[in-house]
C-alpha cells in the first residue's frame, strides 16, 4: 500500500470505502448507501464528502460506492490531509444490532442482507465534522461528589467540646502533673568560717555558703548550735528550698592575752610571787617570772623601786604574754593607810562632780621604836561621778580604744562602775613632790598629815589598816 497521502489512486479510495461499508466488524459507514449490485473490476466513482471526512482523507466529492467481491476484513487506512498532522484513528462504537438491524445510526441504510451470524457496527454520531477524526478527551479522576454542608449547631458544638478538652488538659497538667513545674537545680556549698571569741556571727549567707540555682534571698541559715561567747567548733545549717547543706563554723579566741598588774610593796627580806602582781588573775593562766634570779636579788636589797618582766601562759588556747610590773622595796611594813578626803567639787567643763582622796602608808620604825611614821609612800585617788551617760560612755569607749583616759588633767590606773557611772583614777604620789608642795615637817607621822589637811585643806581624815 502505498503510504504517500498525495499519491492516493481512486482505485485505493474506492477499495478502503468499499472495504469499510461491507466490513461486518464495523458495519456500515454513515451516509453511504451501499450497493445491492457491486460490479467486481469496475471503477468506484470518487467517494463521497461524507466518506472522505470519515476515513481522515480529503474533502473532494466521492461517487456512490459499488460492491466489491468478499474479501477478508481489513481496517481502513485513514487519508490525512498534507496540511494535517496524522491523528490516531479511533474505532467507532461496537453496538450490537437487535433482530439483524442497524440501530440508532442516522443517516445508515440498513443491511437488505444481514448475517445473523456477524454483528454489524454501527458508527458513532458526531455533532460536528470538526470532530470527526478526533479522539474524546478521557478524565482520569473519579468522578466527585458534592460534599455536604456541615450543619451549624454541630459544627458549634464540635468547637465548644474541643474547647472543653483542650481546658481540661491544661488543667490536668497544671494540677496534677510536673510536666510544667521544672525544679531548679539547686546546689551548695558551704565555706568555713572563723569567728573570734566574743564576736556577733555574721547575717550574710554569702558568708557561709555558695549558692548557684536560686537566688540567696530564698535560703535561710541555722546558727543555733553555734556559742560565740565560748572558744570551739560548731555546726552551722543553710537551706534553700527543700535543699540543705551543713557547714562548720569555729570560735577562736584571736585577741592577745590581757594580764592586769598592779604594783607590789615590799620589806627588804620578804618574798613575792608573779602571780601577786596580776589584777584578777585567771585560773586558767600561769604566770612567772622571766628573771627570778634579778627578783631575788632585789627582795635582798637596798629600799626602793624595781622593775621586772611576768609571763602569763593561757592552758586552753596556749596564747602567752609578757607585762612590766613594778615592785617598791620598803624600810618597813606597812601597818595601813591614812585617807583624808576632799569635799565634791565640780568638775572643769563637765556636768559630772569628783572627790579626792590621798593615802599616805604609815609604819612602824623598828629601829627607834618610833611608831605611825610616813612610811615614804603615798597616792592620789580621783573618783568621778557623772550624771550624763553618754558623756560617761564617751570615756569608757576611749579607754577600750585606747587603753588610757586623762579627765581633768588626771591619769593613771582607771577602774569603771557602770552602775554608778563612776571613774577611779589612781596614781603614785613622788615623795619629793609632795614635800615640795605640803612641806616636809607635815608629812613625818600620822599625826602631822591629819592636822595638815584637816585644818588646812578642810579634808576629812580616817585610818585604815592594811591587811
Amino acid at each position: 500500500m502505498n503510504n504517500n497521502p498525495n499519491n492516493l489512486s481512486d482505485n485505493s479510495v474506492i477499495n478502503g470505502a468499499s472495504n469499510v461499508n461491507n466490513n461486518p466488524i464495523n458495519g456500515p459507514v454513515p451516509g453511504v448507501t451501499p450497493n445491492p449490485n457491486p460490479t467486481v473490476g469496475v471503477p468506484n466513482p470518487t467517494p463521497s464528502t461524507d466518506n472522505q471526512v470519515m476515513l481522515g482523507g480529503s474533502s473532494a466529492p466521492q461517487p456512490t460506492p459499488q460492491p466489491s467481491p468478499v474479501q477478508q476484513p481489513v481496517n481502513p487506512t485513514p487519508v490525512v490531509s498534507p496540511t494535517e498532522a496524522p491523528q490516531a484513528f479511533t474505532n467507532p462504537q461496537t453496538i450490537n444490532p437487535v433482530g439483524g438491524q442497524t440501530q440508532g445510526v442516522p443517516g445508515a441504510t440498513p443491511n437488505p442482507n444481514p448475517s445473523p451470524a456477524q454483528p454489524q457496527t454501527v458508527a458513532p454520531a458526531f455533532e460536528s465534522s470538526s470532530q470527526i477524526g478526533t479522539t474524546p478527551p478521557i478524565s482520569l479522576e473519579p468522578d466527585k461528589k458534592p460534599k455536604k454542608k456541615m450543619n451549624g449547631t454541630v459544627f458549634a458544638l464540635i468547637v465548644i467540646v474541643a474547647l472543653a478538652a483542650v481546658g481540661f488538659g491544661t488543667f490536668y497538667v497544671l494540677r496534677y502533673t510536673d510536666l510544667l513545674k521544672k525544679k531548679p537545680n539547686i546546689s551548695i556549698l558551704t565555706n568555713p568560717v572563723i569567728v573570734s571569741l566574743g564576736e556577733e556571727l555574721p547575717e550574710d549567707i554569702e558568708v557561709y555558703a555558695s549558692v548557684n540555682g536560686t537566688a540567696v534571698s530564698n535560703c535561710t541559715k541555722d546558727v543555733s548550735k553555734v556559742n560565740p561567747a565560748e572558744v570551739g567548733v560548731y555546726e552551722y545549717t543553710i537551706k534553700c528550698g527543700t535543699t540543705e547543706k551543713k557547714g562548720s563554723i569555729t570560735i577562736v579566741d584571736n585577741t592577745e592575752l590581757a594580764i592586769e598588774v598592779q604594783t607590789i610593796y615590799k620589806i627588804k627580806g620578804e618574798t613575792v610571787e608573779a602571780k601577786d602582781f596580776v589584777k584578777n588573775a585567771n585560773n586558767n593562766v600561769t604566770y612567772e617570772f622571766t628573771d627570778q634570779t634579778a627578783v631575788d636579788n632585789a627582795l635582798a636589797g637596798d629600799i626602793g623601786t624595781y622593775n621586772f618582766k611576768i609571763k602569763g601562759t593561757d592552758t586552753k588556747s596556749n596564747k602567752t604574754a609578757e607585762v612590766d610590773v613594778k615592785l617598791v622595796i620598803l624600810q618597813y611594813a606597812i601597818k595601813g593607810y591614812l585617807i583624808c578626803e576632799s569635799n565634791t567639787q565640780n568638775i572643769p567643763n563637765s556636768a559630772g562632780e569628783m572627790i579626792v582622796n590621798d593615802r599616805f602608808a604609815i609604819a612602824d620604825d623598828t629601829t627607834t621604836n618610833t611608831n605611825n611614821i610616813y612610811n615614804n609612800l603615798a597616792f592620789e585617788t580621783y573618783t568621778f561621778k557623772f550624771s550624763d551617760e553618754t558623756e560617761y560612755k564617751t570615756y569608757v569607749d576611749t579607754y577600750n580604744n585606747e587603753g588610757k583616759i586623762i579627765i581633768n588633767d588626771i591619769t593613771g590606773d582607771t577602774t569603771f562602775d557602770d552602775a554608778n557611772k563612776t571613774i577611779t583614777i589612781t596614781k603614785e604620789l613622788d615623795n619629793n613632790t609632795i614635800k615640795g608642795e605640803y612641806g616636809e615637817e607635815n608629812l613625818k607621822s600620822y599625826g602631822s598629815i591629819k592636822d595638815y589637811f584637816e585644818k588646812t585643806k578642810g579634808y576629812t581624815c580616817t585610818y585604815e589598816k592594811n591587811e
